[in-house]
């Protein structure tokens, strides 16, 4: 976050401190709706009492909330889970991804953990399941593993094929595996194209 985004986030956090009442408190907040970025959003609620906090929350969409969610600090989001009716926590959890449940999976109260799973489609259930089988430490719990992977045997051609099937944006590398599926080197995709 830039020191222009700070410094209008503070004037906002100071307008919504200040409102005198409900109905200015409103205005305010219908007038920022879209100008906040997630991020922002979060620090927002994290920054007014929590006699403010529902009122601010609920003046933004299901997805700004869900974004917010994500990025709140531990206290926080338990106290959201805490505080608000667990039809809008169970609506709320339905719409998480895989990376943001990885992040906070093990703060979720197991009721609520369940239900966040069991709204993942079958593809993040078993990448879920996979990170399991790490520890938070490790690199295989935070691993995407919709990577495209390609047999260090194909060749070139074949290889382009494939790559531009399914090539996401901002991938830059893909990952060779031998026979067994293992490992066995990367390949970068510019020079893959452009190899002749």
């Amino acid at each position: 976050m830039n020191e222009n985004t700070i410094d209008q986030l503070s004037l906002v956090i100071n307008d919504v401190l200040s409102a005198s009442d409900e109905e200015q408190l409103n205005a305010l907040l219908e007038t920022i709706n879209e100008s906040l970025l997630s991020d922002q959003f979060s620090l927002l609620i994290e920054a007014v009492p929590l006699s403010l906090r529902v009122n601010v929350w609920s003046k933004f969409n299901m997805d700004s909330q869900r974004k917010a969610f994500a990025a709140f600090k531990k206290e926080t989001r338990l106290w959201f889970l805490d505080i608000l009716p667990d039809e809008q926590c169970f609506e709320l959890l339905a719409q998480i991804e895989i990376d943001e449940l990885l992040e906070f999976a093990n703060e979720l109260p197991d009721r609520f953990l369940n239900y966040a799973i069991k709204h993942l489609d079958e593809t993040q259930k078993k990448s879920y399941l996979k990170a399991q089988e790490y520890t938070q430490s490790q690199l295989g719990h935070w691993l995407d593993y919709n990577y495209v992977r390609l047999s260090e045997k194909l060749k070139v051609t074949s290889a382009k094929r494939l790559v531009l099937k399914g090539l996401n944006s901002y991938t830059d590398e893909f990952y060779t595996v031998n026979n067994l599926g293992e490992l066995s080197g990367v390949v970068n995709v510019n020079k893959l194209l452009s190899a002749t």
